[in-house]
């Protein structure tokens, strides 16, 4: 029974190691694909300063609570 637990323990470790190789490789591949995107968009910018990007989703505004609220068509159900 010992032997088997030591075998699964080194079994174990070795797919924890690949696992940590591959997370190291994918935040490289990361670090990589974000510094391209930022030397393209210097890039852009350098070349025509009146190009820009549209904002990030998370940054559109809503608009202010004073508004009036949009008109409908809806009209309430009626029962006959």
């Amino acid at each position: 029974m010992g032997i088997l637990m030591a075998s699964m323990r080194r079994w174990l470790a070795v797919g924890q190691e690949q696992i940590v190789r591959n997370i190291a490789s994918l935040e490289a591949a990361e670090k990589d694909i974000r510094h391209k995107i930022s030397v393209e968009t210097s890039r852009c910018a350098a070349a025509d300063p009146a190009l820009k990007l549209p904002p990030p989703a998370t940054q559109i505004v809503a608009p202010p609570p004073s508004a009036p609220p949009p008109a409908t068509d809806l009209k309430p159900k009626t029962k006959n």
